[in-house]
């Protein structure tokens, strides 16, 4: 090879090293941004569980606080006598 050649050859193989670092720290960055993403949208999903289950308590809880209980019919002792609508103790 000639002194030009192999001159052009270094510069060339300089290059390619710029450009593989480039692109190794690009893919790290991107990596470390989707890491960091997916654990976002984990806890975005616990919270989201979380509230879900918590409306659904509230709800639960609000249905049963506006059941009627329904008391059984008040017998009256047998001293007791209706006479019309007067009540005769």
């Amino acid at each position: 090879m000639s002194p030009s050649n192999i001159f052009k050859s270094n510069i060339y193989e300089q290059k390619l090293r710029r450009e593989l670092n480039y692109l190794t720290n690009e893919f790290e960055q991107i990596f470390i941004r989707s890491q960091t993403h997916q654990k976002f949208e984990r806890q975005r999903k616990y919270a989201l569980d979380i509230t879900i289950q918590q409306i659904a308590r509230e709800r639960k809880g609000h249905l049963l606080s506006t059941k009627f209980e329904q008391k059984p019919i008040q017998r009256f002792p047998k001293k007791m006598m209706v006479n019309k609508n007067i009540l005769i103790i």
